[in-house]
């Protein structure tokens, strides 16, 4: 059977580049210390945080509740506050001037945004969840939305198309199901280079250290039927563990042994790989049970040649059913290493950026890395008039040419939050619509099975008049256009022209409101960068978004709002020269009477109005009908019951 890998998901990192204010100073005697901490580089997990620090003016302990210093003092200094013939009222009252009356401008630093251009927008869609749907039951359940939309840089209307991939094991689903059993071997990267510290770790713990604790959480995720081998290498290779039942393991000197290695040598990954190979020859088949190496490498090869040598001996397992996950520690995977191996069936890859990053990554997804749902996928366009053009969200897609079906070597399960929204997010398509392109189309969607048997469905799909058919989509759209001025500001950053800072300005403008109406505060993170941008480009501009102590204004929000919904109300109103057809289409939908909300035969059922076979399982809001079970409510654009748009689909469970 082969499989495969999404691996360009590059799971691990957050955010494209981080840029924004940082301030810290004391004010007179040491009263009031404001602290604004933000992390300017790529891969932070931290939020950006204000806070103000109140200081005793007689022992300088800190708090950041007033009062309980008020207490704090009454208590600890009452005969020094009487010595001074002041009263508490008095001090607390010096406390709030001081606060109110702090400005000191010249400490209001704004850090320029940075960015990856090799993966802007697959790392965005790493850092945030996306509404997908819901799968229960099956491995493999395509879910498939479309958009069409104003590109606010270019003022063009665009068509789009999002594919995920749900599954059963998706989120918690890992855990209710169980993963298959395993046979893995885990190749440690022992090379000199490894003894390097992380970027921008605050505790200077390095590679190997991250990756030895690591490979401990593993062997915690490991059940006693799951057999474990160890193989380190840096110029040459050694077994440290066979491949053996962990039953039959001592874990406890398994894991004094894997702390006491240390760093050394050049690195061979390709003989690291065919080593670890070699391992896998006692390895029992099994009727659920499969064979993965993973490959712990910061990939700083000593040779070019040496890499090749590792995808080609990647590949070689791949036709064998032996995948690979590999882990680059660090930001050291070049583009061409990931394209190849997130193409290689059954492999996929991820970045650690961090150390906080790493431990996440294997606490939390280690059972999706390992357990593959569907192998050498294909998503084709059966209608003439319309072209796949471009794609987003695996590096698989970045040779995308027009015309061509959408192709990923292995899918695998992902995260989901409370909301049932998963991470990462979709693969993401651009559609041209030749002129006599009708609204429905029709796509075709094959794959491999686990037990190695080609599927095959089809999908009917419509474009709706105006907007996006569930907020997963529009969140996306909405990522990628930020990419794209992103790309645009560091093409400008040397001497930026009069026309991109108009752009800039517009696209903040809209990318606030949009932010407002997906109520999703995960996008602060891009917003920053934006802000920082303006800031970077033309502080005068810039200093419009920000107060004196470096915090985001309200104001420039509320004034977004308000010229949007100027703009919403322009647009309403009816054109007396000419109604495109467009236009006129919509309007008959909306003269259209809804639905009569009284409950049909179905309804009293709980039943799906679509289907009327599976129970309904999604609240549509803001009217909080709920009218459809998972799969069908992914199509609605407006409710079945009484028409009004939908903003957003939630599960429930009845």
């Amino acid at each position: 059977m082969n499989g495969g890998g999404r691996g360009g998901r590059g799971k691990g990192g957050k955010g494209l580049g981080r840029g924004g204010a940082k301030r810290a100073f004391i004010g007179n005697n040491g009263v009031v210390n404001k602290k604004r901490k933000m992390n300017s580089g790529l891969g932070s997990e931290d939020e950006d945080e204000l806070e103000t620090i109140f200081t005793c003016r007689y022992c300088q302990k800190e708090e950041v509740d007033r009062d309980e210093l008020g207490v704090h003092i009454l208590t600890e200094h009452s005969a020094k506050i009487e010595e001074e013939g002041l009263t508490i009222e008095g001090i607390m009252h010096e406390y709030e001037e001081k606060l109110e009356n702090e400005n000191e401008p010249e400490d209001f630093e704004i850090l320029p945004p940075e960015f990856d251009l090799t993966c802007l927008v697959e790392t965005s869609f790493n850092a945030h969840y996306f509404f997908s749907g819901f799968e229960n039951e099956k491995s493999f359940s395509p879910s498939l939305a479309t958009a069409h939309c104003l590109n606010p840089l270019t003022k063009v209307k665009e068509y789009w198309v999002s594919i995920n991939f749900n599954s059963k094991y998706d989120g918690n689903g890992i855990n209710v199901h169980g993963r298959p059993q395993l046979n893995v071997i885990a190749a440690l990267d022992i090379s000199g280079s490894m003894a390097n510290s992380f970027e921008g770790s605050q505790n200077y713990e390095s590679k190997l250290g991250v990756a030895k604790e690591s490979l401990l959480i593993i062997l915690s995720n490991l059940g006693p039927e799951d057999s474990f081998g160890l193989l380190v290498f840096n110029h040459t290779t050694s077994v440290v563990q066979p491949l053996a039942k962990m039953a039959t393991i001592d874990s406890e000197i398994l894991k004094k042994t894997i702390m006491r290695l240390r760093p050394g040598g050049g690195t061979h990954l390709a003989d690291a790989l065919k080593a670890a190979t070699k391992m896998f020859e006692n390895a029992k088949e099994g009727e659920n049970s499969s064979k993965r190496t993973l490959f712990f490498t910061d990939l700083e090869a000593n040779e070019k040649e040496d890499s090749t040598q590792f995808i080609q001996q990647l590949k070689t397992n791949s036709d064998e059913s032996i995948w690979t996950t590999v882990v680059g520690v660090g930001m050291d995977l070049m583009a061409e290493t990931i394209q190849d191996v997130s193409k290689t069936p059954g492999a996929n890859y991820s970045n650690v950026r961090s150390t906080e990053g790493f431990k996440d990554l294997i606490t939390h997804e280690f059972g999706y890395l390992v357990t593959p749902i569907g192998f050498n996928i294909e998503v084709k366009m059966e209608s003439d008039s319309h072209i796949f053009t471009e794609g987003f969200g695996s590096p698989e897609l970045n040779n995308l040419q027009p015309g061509d079906p959408i192709l990923i070597s292995t899918e695998f399960p992902t995260m989901q939050n409370e909301k049932g929204e998963k991470k990462p997010g979709p693969l993401l398509c651009k559609v041209l619509c030749k002129p006599e392109a009708q609204n429905t189309f029709q796509v075709s969607i094959k794959h491999e099975d686990l037990q190695g048997i080609t599927q095959r469905e089809k999908r009917d799909l419509e474009f709706p008049e105006d907007g996006y058919q569930n907020e997963g989509i529009s969140k996306a759209i909405l990522l990628v256009h930020y990419s794209q001025i992103a790309r645009q500001y560091v093409a400008q950053q040397s001497k930026p022209t009069p026309e991109f800072l108009t752009l800039l300005e517009e696209f903040i403008q809209y990318f606030m409101v949009e932010k407002e109406k997906l109520q999703d505060p995960s996008l602060q993170e891009e917003l920053d960068s934006l802000h920082a941008m303006m800031y970077t480009l033309s502080p005068e501009k810039g200093a419009q978004y920000y107060n004196k102590n470096g915090s985001i204004l309200d104001q420039a929000l509320n004034q977004a709002l308000e010229q949007a919904q100027t703009t919403d109300e322009q647009k309403q109103e009816p054109n007396q020269i000419e109604q495109p057809i467009e236009q006129q289409q919509q309007q008959d939908v909306s003269d259209q009477p809804p639905v009569d909300p009284k409950p049909t035969s179905e309804e009293d059922k709980g039943l799906c109005v679509s289907c009327l076979d599976l129970p309904k399982q999604v609240l549509l809001l803001p009217c909080r009908h709920a009218a459809g079970c998972s799969k069908c409510s992914i199509q609605f654009i407006t409710c079945p019951i009484c028409r009004s748009n939908i903003s957003n689909k939630l599960p429930i469970f009845v």
